[in-house]
């Protein structure tokens, strides 16, 4: 644990910030909303399995991380133990097990200067990712999963396009993870129309794919404040994702 280096789940329940200290306090502020735009849309997903409609998860879902962020439900965690996501869903549950915490948050809803979520396209998103299925803790998983890998496509996306202007990621992306259902060129193809080489783009789904796989733990090790559940929480995602 020691060695283990600072991620924003351990930025966030630093003693420091919850003293008061200021530098500690924006430090924990940022890293908090950051994981935020990771995890505001599976917190909705599983508002919407549980039976809320919409609006009503969109007001749940604002005030719940509203409430996060001024550090009423931070307080209580566990520092040693406590995974990000794990913390979050046992806090929402609690909100929408207790009838009156519920019913404040939905009336408190408009009234709080909002965080920056864009629900626009949320319900969709969500009838889409949930199919069939009405359990809200898989609705939460696979949202959860989701969301972890199209921010590790991002960000890979971001630093390839930087230096890669020949051959766009667009047109590799069908060769990375999650890519399988997308239409997909061939190698030939795509030295055809980019004129790039065959071995090139070879060497860069490669190198695409081992980036892939960096950022992704990157992302999950931001969650958890032991090494050991780095793995877990991959685990978890790919059943997530599997199922």
């Amino acid at each position: 644990m020691s060695n283990f280096p600072n991620t924003r789940w351990t930025t966030v329940v630093n003693p420091a910030a919850l003293s008061g200290d200021a530098n500690a306090c924006a430090g924990a502020n940022e890293a908090l909303n950051a994981l935020c735009q990771v995890y505001w849309f599976p917190i909705y997903s599983y508002a919407r399995s549980w039976g809320k409609t919409h609006h009503q998860a969109e007001d749940l879902t604002q005030t719940f991380f509203q409430e996060l962020v001024e550090g009423q439900w931070v307080a209580r965690a566990d520092r040693s133990q406590t995974k990000f996501r794990t913390f979050l869903l046992t806090h929402f549950k609690y909100v929408l097990s207790n009838e009156h915490r519920m019913q404040q948050a939905e009336k408190r809803g408009a009234q709080f200067e909002h965080l920056p979520i864009d629900f626009e396209g949320a319900d969709e998103h969500f009838q889409a990712l949930a199919g069939d299925s009405s359990d809200p803790t898989a609705a939460y998983d696979r949202a959860w999963a989701e969301q972890v890998v199209d921010q590790t496509l991002r960000l890979l996306d971001r630093e390839y396009s930087e230096n890669n202007p020949t051959l766009p990621f667009d047109a590799l992306r069908p060769y990375l993870p999650g890519g399988a259902a997308l239409a997909r060129f061939s190698y030939e193809d795509l030295e055809a129309r980019h004129g790039v080489k065959m071995e090139a783009i070879r060497q860069r789904v490669s190198r695409l794919n081992k980036r892939f796989r960096e950022l992704l733990v990157g992302i999950v090790a931001d969650t958890v404040s032991d090494p050991a559940q780095v793995d877990e929480e991959l685990k978890s995602l790919v059943a997530a994702m599997v199922a």
